[in-house]
């Protein structure tokens, strides 16, 4: 593990993985040209990239000098998703990311934190007992950088692209007008990704990122109920169509018959709850919904299979 040295990582934990892998982020297709070809990973011996295919994301960034009440906020979202059954994202910074990394290890989903420099170091080094824990949890360390590569200012916004693409949501805490998660939350946006944001005092400055990102269209949140209400219930439509992405993969692997309108048996059921690792709530809803869409003249284009 990553307390014992840099080379044990390395000669253990460290691997590539690259874009043809079945795990690879679905999300990732929305960065089209800027996509990248490979990442290298640091997770527990025996996790395969099928693990976190398809799995539920949800990203939660925020101010590197936040309040109290900004970290009590983002540890309580962190730890409120991985109870939920959500994969929490977000870089390794200090702040926002580091108390909602912190808060999802609370829960029983293990989060994923994206770095800006090369495995096997951890930056910032204060955070390398947080990065340890994630690995020891069974969470993930990514980044696009070659090992050892150090960290550059420049390579903090092309990781937030990454964060961005891989969630279904962003969740941005606390962020003052300079803050780089603005440009984590603006490229989400870009990305038809639904961003979540907290209102505060406009007085001290600390919350004029997150209030205009709400004059942009961000949804404002009063209360981490709010952030679970959505997550479980109010999802738009630009999520679904990532979801009906997965179903159809999912039937082509499976050699499924997409053109049934029916509603699947129990037991087919059960096997696509296994692979997708949705909820049962959740995964009939998005059947149903893709029924809605598709299931209405019996058939389905297999070129967009």
């Amino acid at each position: 593990m990553l307390q014992k040295s840099d080379a044990s990582l390395g000669g253990s934990g460290l691997r590539l993985w690259k874009r043809s892998a079945d795990g690879w982020p679905i999300g990732f297709e929305d960065l089209g040209a800027t996509q990248p070809q490979q990442l290298w990973k640091a997770c527990a011996n025996g996790k395969g990239e099928e693990e976190w295919s398809d799995r539920r994301c949800i990203a939660v960034v925020g101010s590197r000098k936040a309040s109290v009440w900004g970290k009590a906020c983002a540890w309580e979202i962190g730890e409120s998703l991985s109870h939920s059954g959500i994969c929490v994202i977000s870089g390794l910074a200090r702040g926002i990311d580091a108390a909602a990394l912190r808060g999802a290890l609370r829960g029983p989903v293990p989060p994923i934190a994206i770095l800006g420099n090369g495995l096997p170091q951890i930056y910032p080094p204060e955070n390398r007992g947080l990065a340890e824990e994630i690995v020891s949890a069974g969470g993930l360390l990514v980044s696009e950088y070659p090992p050892g590569t150090p960290p550059r200012g420049y390579h903090f916004p092309q990781r937030n692209r990454l964060i961005s693409a891989w969630s279904e949501a962003v969740v941005v805490v606390e962020a003052t007008r300079r803050s780089g998660s603005l440009g984590t939350a603006h490229r989400a946006q870009e990305m038809g990704r639904t961003v979540l944001t907290f209102p505060g005092s406009v007085a001290e400055g600390g919350h004029a990122g997150c209030h205009s990102l709400i004059r942009d269209g961000a949804l404002l949140m009063e209360s981490v109920a709010e952030v679970q209400e959505w997550v479980l219930t109010g999802r738009d439509s630009g999520h679904f169509q990532a979801q009906e992405r997965r179903l159809r993969k999912l039937w082509k692997a499976c050699g499924w018959d997409q053109s049934d309108s029916s509603l699947p048996e129990a037991s087919r059921l059960e096997e696509m709850q296994r692979q997708t690792g949705w909820s049962a709530a959740f995964l009939l809803q998005v059947w149903w919904r893709w029924q809605e869409h598709h299931g209405k003249d019996g058939t389905l284009d297999q070129g967009q299979v």
